[in-house]
C-alpha cells in the first residue's frame, strides 16, 4: 500500500534534499569532449574553457514520469515526479504515488516557497528563509539556485582552485570547494568532464548526501544523466534514493502555481 506523504518537518526536510539532488542532476548538462583515457593534467584556465561550454542558457528544462525510489529501515517507497525548472527563476516539483496520485505540489523561488497538499487540502507558502528555518533545512536558496542553473559555472570555476594544475587520479579530477556552511567535493572524469560524483556536506549539521550519476545521455547538443544513486546520512539512519530519467526535453518554460481558495494556510 502506498503511503502518503503528509508536511511534518522530516517530510519538508527530505523534500528539500530530494530537490538538492534533482537540481543537481538538472544542470550536469555538458557537451561532449573528446580526451585521452590516460592520466591527464588540467590547469585552472582549462578548467574555465571546460565550463564555458557546459552552460545551458535560456532554456528550460521539463523533466516528466521521473521514477523514485525510496528506502530507509526497510521500507521502501516508490514515487513518481514531474518537474519544470526554469533557470535562475524558478523550480515547480509534482510528487506523485506509483499509482499517478498526486500529493503534493510545490513551487520554489529565489523568494518564496509554496507547498501545495492535494491529500490534506492545505499548504504552507512564506518567504524562503522563514520556511527554510521553520523546518531545520540546512540550505539557502541560493545554494539550490546555484546548482540549478550552473553547478559547473558556480563550483568549477578557477577562482575557487587557485592551484597552477590539477593532475587526474583513476581517470578523476578531484575538486572541492568550501563555505561558511557547506562542502561540496566532486569527482569529474578527464574524458568529457562530466560529472560523476559529489559529496554534500553541511558544515554546521550532521546531515550529508552522496550522490553519483551514470548513464550520460544526449539531448540535443548536451549531456544528463539518466541515473542518479544518492545516499542521505543522518545520525539515526541512512536514506537511499535511487532516481530514473527518462523523458527530459530542454525547451523554454512558463511556471505559475496556484493554491484553490478552498485550501487552508498552515504555515507560516
Amino acid at each position: 500500500m502506498n503511503k502518503i506523504i503528509m508536511f511534518p518537518i522530516k517530510t519538508v526536510k527530505y523534500f528539500f534534499y530530494l530537490i538538492i539532488v534533482i537540481s543537481l542532476s538538472g544542470c550536469n548538462i555538458t557537451k561532449e569532449i573528446t580526451g585521452d583515457k590516460t592520466e591527464t593534467v588540467i590547469t585552472p584556465k582549462e578548467i574555465d574553457h571546460q565550463v564555458s561550454q557546459n552552460i545551458v542558457l535560456s532554456r528550460g528544462i521539463v523533466i516528466n514520469g521521473a521514477r523514485i525510489k525510496i528506502y530507509s529501515n526497510e521500507q521502501t517507497n516508490r514515487i513518481r515526479a514531474n518537474f519544470k525548472i526554469k533557470p535562475d527563476s524558478a523550480m515547480l516539483i509534482s510528487l506523485a504515488n506509483s499509482l499517478g496520485i498526486e500529493f503534493v505540489r510545490a513551487l520554489i523561488t529565489p523568494d518564496s516557497i509554496r507547498f501545495v497538499n492535494r491529500i490534506n487540502r492545505n499548504y504552507i507558502a512564506g518567504k524562503y528563509p522563514v520556511v527554510a528555518s521553520m523546518y531545520h533545512i540546512p540550505v539557502e536558496y541560493k545554494d539550490l539556485q546555484d546548482a540549478l542553473i550552473g553547478i559547473n559555472s558556480m563550483f568549477l570555476r578557477s577562482i575557487h582552485y587557485p592551484q597552477k594544475s590539477y593532475k587526474s587520479e583513476d581517470g578523476f579530477y578531484k575538486l572541492n570547494k568550501t563555505s561558511s556552511d557547506i562542502t561540496l567535493e566532486y569527482k569529474v572524469d578527464n574524458e568529457q568532464f562530466f560529472i560523476r560524483h559529489v559529496n554534500f556536506n553541511f558544515n554546521n549539521f550532521p546531515t550529508k548526501i552522496s550522490i553519483d550519476y551514470s548513464k550520460y545521455t544526449k539531448f540535443d547538443d548536451v549531456y544528463i544523466p539518466m541515473d542518479i544513486s544518492t545516499i542521505i546520512y543522518e545520525k539515526d539512519r541512512n536514506i537511499h534514493v535511487d532516481i530514473d530519467f527518462s523523458d527530459i526535453r530542454l525547451e523554454p518554460v512558463e511556471i505559475s502555481l496556484k493554491v484553490p481558495e478552498s485550501y487552508q494556510r498552515i504555515y507560516p
